[in-house]
Protein backbone atom coordinates (compact mmCIF):
# COMPACT_ATOMS: atom_id res chain seq x y z
CA UNK A 1 0.00 0.00 0.00
CA UNK A 2 2.76 2.24 0.60
CA UNK A 3 4.64 2.22 -2.90
CA UNK A 4 1.46 3.04 -4.17
CA UNK A 5 0.43 5.96 -1.76
CA UNK A 6 4.16 7.40 -2.70
CA UNK A 7 3.87 7.06 -6.41
CA UNK A 8 0.28 8.43 -6.51
CA UNK A 9 1.46 11.86 -4.31
CA UNK A 10 4.47 11.85 -7.17
CA UNK A 11 2.12 11.71 -9.70
CA UNK A 12 -0.13 14.51 -8.17
CA UNK A 13 3.22 16.98 -7.60
CA UNK A 14 4.57 16.55 -10.93
CA UNK A 15 1.16 17.20 -12.90
CA UNK A 16 0.74 20.15 -11.05
CA UNK A 17 3.82 21.59 -11.08
CA UNK A 18 3.37 21.23 -14.70
CA UNK A 19 -0.03 22.42 -15.33
CA UNK A 20 0.48 25.52 -12.37
CA UNK A 21 3.99 26.37 -14.68
CA UNK A 22 2.44 26.40 -18.11
CA UNK A 23 -0.38 28.80 -17.04
CA UNK A 24 1.52 31.93 -16.67
CA UNK A 25 1.86 34.09 -19.36
CA UNK A 26 4.46 36.89 -20.17
CA UNK A 27 3.86 40.62 -19.77
CA UNK A 28 2.33 42.79 -23.10
CA UNK A 29 5.60 44.07 -24.76
CA UNK A 30 6.06 48.11 -23.92
CA UNK A 31 4.26 50.51 -26.06
CA UNK A 32 6.51 52.47 -28.34
CA UNK A 33 6.86 56.05 -27.30
CA UNK A 34 6.36 58.00 -29.59
CA UNK A 35 4.65 55.39 -31.73
CA UNK A 36 6.31 53.72 -35.15
CA UNK A 37 4.98 56.19 -37.88
CA UNK A 38 4.41 59.35 -35.94
CA UNK A 39 7.17 61.87 -37.85
CA UNK A 40 9.38 64.14 -35.81
CA UNK A 41 9.07 67.32 -37.48
CA UNK A 42 13.02 68.76 -38.67
CA UNK A 43 12.52 72.15 -36.09
CA UNK A 44 11.92 69.74 -33.11
CA UNK A 45 14.41 67.59 -34.30
CA UNK A 46 17.23 69.84 -34.20
CA UNK A 47 16.17 71.37 -31.26
CA UNK A 48 16.32 68.14 -29.07
CA UNK A 49 19.46 67.45 -31.07
CA UNK A 50 21.27 70.40 -29.61
CA UNK A 51 19.75 70.13 -26.31
CA UNK A 52 21.48 66.76 -25.83
CA UNK A 53 24.81 67.86 -27.46
CA UNK A 54 24.49 70.54 -24.83
CA UNK A 55 23.61 68.01 -21.47
CA UNK A 56 26.68 65.53 -23.06
CA UNK A 57 28.90 68.49 -22.74
CA UNK A 58 27.38 69.61 -19.60
CA UNK A 59 30.37 69.71 -16.57
CA UNK A 60 28.12 68.83 -13.78
CA UNK A 61 26.75 65.40 -15.73
CA UNK A 62 30.30 64.80 -16.22
CA UNK A 63 31.06 63.93 -12.40
CA UNK A 64 28.35 61.47 -12.55
CA UNK A 65 29.58 59.16 -15.59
Amino acid sequence: MRPLAASTLTLLLTLSFAFTSGAQTPPPPAKRLPPAGIAIPAYDRTELTTATAALATDHCLRSLR
